[in-house]
């Protein structure tokens, strides 16, 4: 498997936070948020969540043409209370399966083309499966190396999703720089981190994330729902140590800076009074993750 900096980079945009890593291929992490207040209501909601992802190794298909499978899993629980601190509770549980393909284009050694079409399963799973429980994605970044600093590369590129409105067509820029103590990657309007490298068994550093999803939902309370959306802006410092080899353990704590929970019709509409937002709260993460071995890139 060839070093994989861009396509963890590509990724990143499309999932929450993943690898801090270029050359992570495998993560497993557990995430928590405490609890928040809604604004404008006494009521509280906090959620947690399970996830993990897989890249496989690189197929060459010709001379310029290189190809990645990304599997990714998360389970994420939303816990409710009617009253704040009083122990009367509803949960939502969601389930969110992602296939990707990454493509990769190279023009020459300074340019290249990043494509990646994703199929989504996202559901409460309170129904039998059918076609709006999936939800079609594609990403595409143009890079390209900077003439004066061969350490920057330069992307933009187009989004279509269906992570907040029906139909979402988003522009992107992008950027990437590396030395041998600093790492720097954004995709704008999705995220940006920044790892400092002091030496090969530790790293730290800081991101920020746009993590939103809609879900197929079958609401009890009430019949016009049907689809959640969900949003969430977690500010964070993170930290991995080398355990042996391979494996890494990762860890990340700071603060949720938005966080939105609304229903939606069946024309991706917001349903009236049933929009709510939190206000910030705690965010920690926990979890390991594989890597290659430098010597192998």
């Amino acid at each position: 498997m060839e070093k994989i900096n861009l396509v963890i980079l590509v990724f990143l945009f499309s999932r929450s936070i993943k690898a801090q890593e270029k050359n992570e291929f495998f993560s497993l992490n557990y995430s928590l948020a405490a609890p928040a207040e809604f604004k404008k209501s006494n009521s509280e909601m906090r959620f947690s969540s399970l996830d993990t992802y897989l890249i496989t190794p690189t197929i060459n298909a010709g001379i310029k043409i290189k190809i990645n499978n990304i599997f990714s899993y998360r389970f994420t629980e939303y816990d409710f209370s009617k009253e704040k601190n009083t122990s009367d509770e509803l949960k939502q549980q969601l389930t969110d399966a992602k296939w990707s393909v990454l493509f990769r284009y190279n023009f020459n050694e300074r340019q290249y083309l990043f494509v990646l079409p994703q199929i989504i399963f996202r559901s409460d799973l309170q129904n039998k499966f059918s076609s709006k429980d999936f939800f079609p994605a594609i990403y595409a970044i143009f890079y390209h190396t900077s003439k004066k600093n061969s350490r920057l590369k330069i992307g933009y590129g187009l989004a279509y999703s269906r992570d907040y409105f029906k139909n979402n067509l988003t522009p992107l820029l992008a950027f990437s720089y590396e030395s041998e103590r600093l790492y720097f990657e954004a995709i704008l309007p999705g995220n940006a981190q920044l790892t400092f490298l002091p030496n090969p068994a530790w790293e730290y550093g800081v991101v920020i994330n746009l993590d939103t999803a809609v879900y197929k939902s079958d609401s009890s309370t009430n019949p016009e729902t049907e689809y959640l959306r969900t949003l969430n802006i977690p500010l964070l410092l993170n930290v991995s140590r080398r355990i042996d080899g391979i494996l890494w353990i990762n860890a990340k704590a700071g603060v949720s800076l938005i966080k939105n929970y609304g229903a939606l019709d069946t024309h991706f509409d917001l349903i009236e009074n049933q929009n709510t937002s939190l206000n910030p709260s705690p965010y920690f993460s926990i979890g390991l993750s594989m890597r290659l071995n430098e010597n192998k890139k």
